[in-house]
């Protein structure tokens, strides 16, 4: 592991043409192409945020059990520990480690074709000055409910609005996930391998969850996970 303390410096600045300062924070796998970018033979195998001097940091282990810290608003190679120099992984509350198999090597199952993100432009663009108010997706359809009191329903195969229908209920506007459905699911998926999902919700959770912005997400018989929609932590299962 010589050759990563050498050319730190040289290729972690250039990592994915340079840190991404212009986002609001680095997802898990944008986390993973920096290293490998800046380490092509590095094997990734699990990943977890921790907070470290009062900054969050994405703390990588790879194979050899080396630690690679990244910045996790900027993207910015911080340092890389090599084994000799590494302490135990500490599982932290607040950031539970990402299972191997849950990186881009091992695809997510059960995606849609048509993304959270994509649903929320798509439904958006109907209603400009409407907010995020809850999202689910069932039976390959996303609803959308929004500020302004309509659902609107987005096939998650093609992308094409099927129905737009009012919603009975008062909730205020929600914040945008930073843990991404693709992430989430990843997570949940850790816990009940061989099973697709059921449904997904994104809302306000309750006291149990500490009101919480998360991802819900079944995989039927009653078995669900509690996923975080801000840190990625799983809440519940």
């Amino acid at each position: 592991m010589k050759k990563l303390l050498v050319t730190i410096v040289a290729v972690g600045m250039l990592a994915l043409a340079g840190p991404v300062a212009s986002q609001e924070s680095v997802s898990i796998s944008r986390a993973e192409a920096i290293i490998l970018a800046a380490f092509p033979e590095a094997t990734v195998v699990a990943i977890q945020r921790i907070e470290q001097a009062g900054a969050l940091v994405w703390e990588a282990r790879l194979e050899d059990n080396t630690l690679i810290y990244i910045d996790w608003r900027s993207g910015e190679i911080l340092d890389v520990v090599e084994p000799a120099e590494a302490a135990p992984a500490q599982p932290t509350a607040s950031a539970p480690e990402i299972r191997p198999g849950l990186l881009s090597p091992v695809p997510v199952r059960g995606l849609p074709a048509i993304s959270f993100d994509r649903a929320l432009e798509i439904a958006t663009s109907q209603f400009p000055d409407a907010e995020l108010v809850a999202a689910g997706l069932e039976r390959g359809v996303w609803d959308i409910k929004l500020s302004n009191g309509i659902s609107v329903y987005i096939n998650a195969r093609t992308g094409r609005i099927t129905e737009l229908e009012p919603w009975d209920g008062d909730r205020a506007p929600i914040d945008v996930p930073i843990i991404r459905f693709e992430e989430a699911l990843g997570i949940a998926q850790a816990f009940f391998p061989r099973r697709n999902f059921v449904t997904v919700e994104l809302e306000q959770a309750g006291r149990r969850e500490g009101f919480a912005l998360v991802w819900k997400i079944e995989f039927g018989r009653g078995q669900e996970v509690y996923i975080d929609a801000m840190t990625g932590e799983v809440l519940r299962r």
